[in-house]
């Protein structure tokens, strides 16, 4: 992962491709980015496995963040000290674009942080208007032909609904297959 320091702001990672390490490569951008500035990583999606990635770490969860906000009564950089990572037990679902962009705009302006990188999943609602309130789009994809076919539907699908000036932000990272992926691909045995 070579990432780019010079975007600040909200930076999402959304590939349309599923179960290729989209979220492994989150992760590692936002540390890496970490290095130099302080980033705050958010996991969007709806079932996001973090317990693996974020073992034997209990708190607060975004879903405790997003009520803070809507009570318009607290401090979001205190609220921030201790909730650096989000955990399950929020439904994305029921959270609409407008409170998603107030509540990363609150947390660039209110907090240390100067990178916000977003791991969006499909079930976030607005997540296009997510996307182009986002500086830099990563999308991890991978090299066979369904993901092809799915990457360019994901790109036609932003262009038919208005949205393609996402593309232009958009940096495409080839990611390589694990041994586990390899194993279930069609025609191999397991």
């Amino acid at each position: 992962v070579v990432a780019d320091t010079s975007v600040r702001g909200m930076i999402g990672v959304y590939s349309p491709i599923h179960r290729i390490g989209k979220t492994k490569f989150a992760i590692r951008t936002a540390r890496q980015l970490g290095r130099s500035v302080p980033v705050l990583y958010l996991n969007l999606e709806g079932n996001s496995g973090d317990n693996y990635y974020f073992q034997n770490r209990e708190g607060n969860d975004l879903g405790d963040l997003l009520y803070y906000m809507r009570q318009d009564n607290m401090n979001l950089g205190l609220k921030l000290v201790g909730m650096i990572r989000q955990k399950g037990g929020v439904d994305f679902r029921n959270v609409d674009r407008e409170e998603w962009l107030r509540l990363f705009e609150a947390i660039l302006e209110k907090s240390i942080y100067e990178i916000l990188l977003l791991d969006l999943g499909d079930s976030i609602n607005g997540l296009y208007q997510i996307l182009e309130n986002c500086g830099r789009i990563y999308t991890p994809y991978i090299d066979e032909g369904i993901a092809k076919a799915k990457l360019d539907q994901y790109e036609k699908s932003l262009r038919i609904s208005g949205h393609g000036e996402i593309l232009s932000r958009t940096v495409k990272k080839r990611i390589g297959r694990t041994k586990m992926q390899e194993r279930y691909l069609p025609g191999k045995k397991g």
